[in-house]
Order: structure tokens, then C-alpha cells, then sequence
């Protein structure tokens, strides 16, 4: 997570024409952000906390989505549980108590579960199509350990595209005080390098898989039509993909997009602007708006497990000691073959 005080406890003597910009920014970073992480840590963690007991007690027959689903729900952990240091920070006006290297680890943990997440998510959605498309193929060509093995090199691909945050970030002293305060990369370190990081990482991490996510989810609506117009009598329509298909596409774009957009606008903003002009403090006053709705994912996804298909949906409703319903007779929202069931 990115915590910008440093210009906004920094000139609290502002000018009369920028003293509203720079109090709206305090309030946000005051009430707003610790309010957020702390929602997203109590659902998150107790949400994310159930998926993982089905997915290692209850779900013994492993498709390659879950092997997918698991590691995403690995990296929303790892963030998750990192949230109370960032409320008791927030609340404590920005100081920052854990020393310099856990202030780069959590960063680093806070990117790796954003781009770990679109990632998976991607593979997730080519996992679909392959499975509606091509059923028999996808389970003779594409094996479980492809999984596994897909999955171990998105840990180090994120890990190494990652590296340069650690040079980045900047753990800085509070004037007059020995307190410190923990400055993401957008914050802090030099401003041109910042903004040549933040584009490839925006480019390579963000644009590229959620391209791939998009266009896959397009595959499907178009196979599930053609198959709904060849079998026109199905008991179930293909509502259910497709409202899947909408839940990723809105999710993705609320969570991620924005904050793109605007973490790179608050780097160039830097570049252009005085740390006390309004249009620097308004640009971050949105940054600092859209910068928590992006953990919001690691309260979401658990819904995406639950949408993603019939297995993970019945070892929770087992796991509870309730009967699951009794299942339809395969259709075209429920492809499966023996080696692969969805």
C-alpha cells in the first residue's frame, strides 16, 4: 500500500488557495484509508481464511484453476495479513514504527499481490476457454503440472519485475523528530526514474495479462452462443458464464484501471508541480482514492472462487455440513472432461 504524507503533513502552512486541497487530503488519509484497510482486512482475511481450509482439507481432486485459484489466494494472504501495520500507521498520522526493510517488503508484498492477481486471473480465463472450446484437447495437451509449473514462473517473473521497487522506496525522517515515515514509489525517489518503472510495470504487469483476460472472456461468450444455438433445448442457458464473465471484467476494471491511471498521473504530476500547488495535492488526493479500492480484489476474489465452477462451491457447502444441490445433467455452462473437471 502507498502512503503519501509526506506532503501533506509537510505544509500544513499552506497558502489560503491551496489549504482546502491539502485538508481534504489529510481527512482522506486520516479517515478514508484507514477505513478501507481495515474493512478489507476483516473480510479479506475471514473470506480468504475459509478458501484456503476447502481448498486444503475438503477439495481433494485438484483441477488446473484451482492450482491458479490457490496461488492467487496465497498472494491475498500475504497482503492481507500486512494491513494492520498500515491501519495502526495511518492512524498514527503517518509514522511509521517497523524499520526501513519491512517498509520495502510491504510494498513489494502490496504490488506482488496486484499483478500476481491479473496474472492468475489471465490464466484462469485462457483455463476457461480451453475447457468450453476444447475439452478433450485442453486435458490431453495441458496437464496439471503445466499448472504448477506456469504458476512457479508468475511467482518469479513478478518477483524480478519487481526488484527495482526495493531502490525506489524511501524511508524518510519527520522534520524535527526521530520518527519515520514509510513513502511509496510514487512518492518518493528520483521522479523520472519512478515514472519509466511505474509505465513498464503498468504496461507489462497490467496491460498485457488484462488484454489476455479480455480477450478470452470474448472466446467464451462466443463459443457459449454458438453452443446455445446449436442445442437450443438446454435445461440451463449460459447465464452463469457469462454472469461470471461480467463479475471479472467489473472487478478487474474498478480495482485496477483506476489505479493506474492514477498512480502514474501522481508521478507525472511531480515532475510539473510545487508539493504545495493544488493540482499536485488534488492529482494525489485521487491517487489516494483509488490506491485502497485495489485491495479490494483480496475481498472479491473469494465470490470469483465460488462463480468459477460446481467443485469449490460443494466442498464449502460440505465443509459447513449442508447438502449441496442436487447437480443438473451436464450442459454448456458445465464443460468438463474425466482428467480435467471444471
Amino acid at each position: 500500500m502507498q502512503l503519501n504524507y509526506s506532503d501533506a503533513w509537510n505544509h500544513t502552512n499552506a497558502t489560503s488557495s491551496v489549504e482546502p486541497c491539502t485538508t481534504i487530503d489529510i481527512v482522506l488519509n486520516a479517515y478514508y484509508v484507514p477505513f478501507i484497510y481495515g474493512t478489507t482486512f476483516v473480510l479479506g482475511s475471514s473470506l480468504n481464511t475459509v478458501a484456503i481450509v476447502v481448498y486444503v482439507f475438503a477439495m481433494k481432486e485438484w483441477n488446473r484453476s484451482n492450482i491458479f485459484l490457490f496461488n492467487l489466494l496465497l498472494a491475498d494472504l500475504l497482503y492481507i495479513f500486512n494491513l494492520p501495520f498500515l491501519v495502526s500507521v495511518y492512524m498514527n498520522n503517518g509514522v511509521w514504527y517497523y524499520g526501513p526493510l519491512y517498509c520495502k517488503i510491504m510494498r513489494y508484498l502490496y504490488h506482488a499481490n496486484l499483478y500476481t492477481s491479473i496474472l492468475f486471473l489471465s490464466c484462469v480465463s485462457m483455463d476457461r476457454y480451453l475447457l468450453i472450446a476444447h475439452p478433450v484437447k485442453s486435458a490431453q495437451l495441458f496437464k496439471k503440472w503445466h499448472a504448477v509449473l506456469i504458476s512457479m514462473l508468475i511467482w518469479v517473473i513478478v518477483t524480478l519485475e519487481l526488484l527495482p521497487m526495493f531502490f525506489l522506496i524511501t524511508v524518510e525522517g519527520i522534520s524535527n523528530s526521530t520518527e519515520l515515515k514509510c513513502l511509496d514509489y510514487a512518492s518518493s525517489g528520483d521522479v523520472g526514474t519512478t515514472f519509466i518503472f511505474s509505465m513498464t510495470v503498468t504496461f507489462t504487469g497490467f496491460l498485457i495479462p488484462f488484454g489476455i483476460l479480455v480477450y478470452s472472456y470474448v472466446l467464451v461468450v462466443r463459443v457459449l452462443k454458438d453452443m446455445q444455438q446449436r442445442l437450443k433445448k438446454t435445461s440451463e442457458k449460459a447465464g452463469k458464464p457469462l454472469t461470471l464473465i461480467v463479475f471479472a471484467m467489473v472487478l478487474f476494471s474498478a480495482s485496477f484501471f483506476p489505479y493506474h491511471v492514477m498512480r502514474n498521473a501522481r508521478i507525472a504530476t511531480r515532475m510539473f508541480y510545487e508539493p504545495t500547488s493544488c493540482p499536485l495535492i488534488i492529482c494525489r488526493v485521487l491517487y489516494n482514492i483509488t490506491r485502497p479500492l485495489s485491495s479490494l480484489n483480496s475481498c472479491l476474489n473469494p465470490v470469483f472462487y465460488f462463480l468459477v465452477g460446481d467443485s469449490f462451491r460443494d466442498k464449502l457447502l460440505f465443509f459447513f455440513k449442508r447438502k449441496p444441490k442436487n447437480k443438473k445433467p451436464e450442459s454448456i455452462t458445465s464443460v468438463s472432461t474425466p482428467a480435467e473437471p471444471i
